[in-house]
């Protein structure tokens, strides 16, 4: 049982009793008798109504602070039968008209609690009803002044006529009861149904918002019907404001790609993925495009859906292992290579430093013999550097603040650096109680690495290093300069290639040591660089708690 339905009952009860007070006022003006308005019969008839608003005053406080709605539903109906009565005694008794509201409480009772219910209303109606015409037929009930006698019939007469009421009672609340029970059931069904609807409807929702790639429909008229988070992260919308607007003012490259290949292949044809690029907010993506027929119920078609993957990292990891792939191999060979030419160098090295020590070498010959110890000195360093990218050593990771410690690397960095064209190297964010597992030896070669790139690539420019969260679980440390950055794509996409190098001077093995020495420490670099602009090295770390 519902409050709703309650709060119905009440309504209906002082909507039928007003019509009963309006209804004796204008008969009494009909009737040309306004004066019998005063007389007493009809002075405890207005109190009587007067008494049910006051019990509904009461039954709607009540039913503000009462937890059992059944109990206080029995008493409203109780209060009704007695009611009912006392009405049929005051208007007419067997000749009232007013015995229809007796009738109206076995459906009251079926609409509020149910059938049997609505059964034994009508059988206690009949009951009370019984008694009060036998009671009215031996004269036991009084009648007012003004009021004709309304139980002038033999006890046998009011018996059968209560028979006739209690069995219309009867039948009343056994059929009010069948159809509640059945309008209740609809409505249990139509509840049901809605909720299966609803639980579908919020699951479908679920489903589109969580996936990871872009979803976004359109109509007719290449205008937006919806699309989910991701499509919106992806294509930089906000909130719902590209609902209703062209696709191709939105997002002319998914514009591009379905008028590409979706222009001769209907309404229902199905696109094979298709790779384009987009640029929002700067960044640069590789998206997987797919379209299909966005069908209705019936079949018809309504527009197009277009399915999308973000497959920028997919792409660079493919790239990542091509070249890994590539460099272990030059790796491997290099490295054997370095140890064959280092052993005979050494040789070599140790004769012109015994040439250098005659005293009858002339001055041309010294000169000759030094260059030749220079470059033999830079190809061991070269060879060195090979050997530590070919052969690592072993990480001896340790907990670090990396805020903290980037600080102080920077500060030593800045203290090897000498000279007329050193760059101001500055930390503009190191957020603190970031920590990662890391071996602070290989970090700072790192950090140094990448510095002295920068430092290579401009002369007196400003080289900026921070540190900061990435998300919850990620650190990022990110070298920028302002040197010019990298003139194209080729010099981006080799940067960390063994051996490649864009300064004419350098071994080309610094890059590739750092991103070695990141991979070992299970995170990414990658590089972005604009011409004209600079260059940003970018070091993604995992987080640890400390």
């Amino acid at each position: 049982m519902t409050a709703r339905r309650l709060t119905y009952i009440m309504l209906v009860r002082v909507l039928l009793y007003t019509l009963l007070l309006g209804g004796t006022v204008v008969l009494h003006f009909l009737w040309g008798r306004p004066d019998e308005l005063g007389g007493p019969y009809v002075t405890v008839l207005f109190v009587f109504i007067a008494v049910i608003y006051v019990l509904n005053i009461g039954y709607a406080a009540a039913a503000r602070w009462m937890s059992d709605l059944r109990l206080l539903a029995l008493v409203q109906i109780g209060v009704d039968v007695l009611t009912s009565v006392a009405l049929v005694h005051l208007t007419g008794g067997v000749d009232s008209a007013f015995v229809l509201f007796l009738l109206l409480t076995p459906i009251a009772t079926a609409v509020v609690i149910g059938q049997r219910a609505a059964i034994g209303v009508a059988v206690a109606g009949t009951v009370v009803l019984g008694v009060a015409a036998i009671a009215g037929t031996h004269g036991y009930l009084p009648e007012l002044p003004g009021q004709k006698t309304v139980w002038d019939v033999t006890t046998q007469a009011a018996v059968r006529w209560v028979l006739v009421q209690g069995g219309a009672m009867f039948a009343v609340g056994a059929l009010a009861g069948y159809l509640a029970q059945q309008l209740r059931s609809a409505a249990e069904r139509v509840e049901a149904q809605q909720a299966r609807i609803e639980d579908l409807a919020q699951l479908n929702s679920d489903i589109v918002r969580c996936l990871t790639s872009g979803l976004l429909t359109v109509d007719h008229d290449g205008r937006v019907m919806t699309y989910n988070a991701a499509a919106m992260e992806m294509l930089a919308l906000e909130g719902d404001g590209a609902l209703g607007q062209p696709l191709v003012e939105l997002a002319p490259e998914l514009a591009g790609a379905m008028a590409q290949r979706g222009g001769d292949d209907g309404e229902g044809a199905q696109l094979s993925r298709l790779e384009i690029q987009i640029e929002r907010d700067g960044q640069r993506r590789i998206l997987g495009v797919s379209t299909s027929a966005l069908a209705g119920a019936g079949g018809e078609q309504r527009g197009r859906i277009i399915n999308f993957q973000d497959l920028t990292a997919l792409r660079r990891m493919e790239q990542t292992m091509k070249r890994s792939e590539h460099l272990a191999t030059i790796g491997r060979l290099a490295a054997g290579v370095a140890h064959e030419i280092r052993n005979p160098l050494g040789s070599i090295s140790g004769s012109i430093e015994l040439l250098k020590g005659e005293a009858s070498m002339e001055p041309d010959s010294q000169r000759l013999l030094e260059i030749a110890l220079r470059e033999i000195e830079r190809l061991d360093r070269l060879i060195a550097d090979l050997l530590v990218y070919a052969r690592p050593a072993e990480p001896d990771f340790e907990r670090i603040d990396l805020g903290k410690e980037t600080r102080g690397m920077v500060g030593r960095i800045s203290g090897l650096m000498s000279g007329d064209t050193v760059p101001e190297v500055v930390v503009s964010e190191a957020s603190e109680d970031l920590w990662v597992e890391a071996d602070v030896d290989l970090l700072s070669g790192l950090l140094w690495n990448l510095v002295r790139n920068a430092w290579q690539a401009g002369e007196r420019e400003r080289v900026e290093v921070s540190v900061r969260a990435l998300g919850e679980d990620r650190v990022v440390i990110e070298v920028s300069d302002q040197a010019g950055g990298l003139e194209s794509e080729e010099s981006v996409s080799r940067i960390f290639e063994p051996f490649y190098t864009t300064k004419a001077k350098g071994t080309g093995l610094g890059l590739a040591i750092a991103q070695r020495v990141v991979q070992d420490h299970g995170g990414t670099i990658s590089v972005e660089s604009e011409a004209g602009v600079g260059t940003t090295f970018r070091v993604e770390l995992p987080r640890v708690r400390s």
